[in-house]
């Protein structure tokens, strides 16, 4: 009975989630793997925890553009040292980024990584990625993602 309410009422918001999207942002307009560089204190930032959320000023590269950014620890969890050995980072664009930038129109961005060191945990990226891609084909009031 739940499986069937769940199939029919993902075949009822697949239609009107798909013509209801607006069109994405430059970042999220393609799906292929978008390689960085943020040069900056990021293993200080990484590691402190919740003990303290400052921002520290780094760079970000992406296709040759050098971006100003303020770094920052973030989420709740996975900030305590005995879940996460790498918290998840917070970047905050210290001005707009340029209409032929791909992070137009953005301001702030998670940045999600492997929580440990270990192969299962570089898998669990991948897994949340493709949760969030599944969720974006169900309705468009969900968070894009790419890697």
């Amino acid at each position: 009975m739940i499986a069937r309410l769940a199939a029919l009422l993902i075949a009822a918001l697949a239609p009107s989630a798909a013509s209801a999207q607006a069109a994405p942002k430059p970042l999220f307009a393609d799906s292929a793997t978008l390689r960085l560089t943020i040069t900056g204190p990021i293993a200080e930032v990484a590691q402190t925890g919740g003990a303290n959320r400052q921002s520290r000023d780094a760079l970000l590269t992406v296709a040759g553009e050098t971006l100003p950014i303020q770094i920052s620890p973030r989420g709740i969890t996975r900030l305590k040292r005995d879940v996460c050995q790498f918290s998840p980072l917070r970047v905050s664009f210290v001005r707009a980024p340029g209409r032929a930038s791909v992070f137009a129109g953005q301001k702030q961005l998670k940045l999600v990584t492997h929580c440990r060191a270990t192969p299962s945990f570089q898998q669990y990226v991948l897994l949340e990625y493709a949760a969030y891609r599944l969720y974006n084909q169900l309705t468009p009031l969900s968070f894009r993602a790419r890697l």
